[in-house]
């Protein structure tokens, strides 16, 4: 797993984004070559993540939203 913080959210935090993701897309079907992109509202923050699923590694990426 690669994650790619460009906010100033902690790995903890971070951390609890990605179990609750994790939890909630049980069942779905990954792929190399698969991104999937959504939004989350962190402490009244607009959060975009993209996740990659690259041939070795998931690659997941934090932006503030623009």
């Amino acid at each position: 797993m690669k994650i790619i913080n460009k906010t100033n959210l902690s790995y903890k935090e971070i951390g609890e984004i990605i179990d609750e993701i994790i939890s909630t897309s049980k069942g779905n079907t990954n792929y190399v070559g698969k991104i999937e992109v959504g939004k989350v509202l962190y402490n009244g923050k607009p959060i975009n993540i993209t996740i990659r699923y690259l041939k070795k590694i998931v690659e997941w990426r934090f932006d503030y939203e623009k």
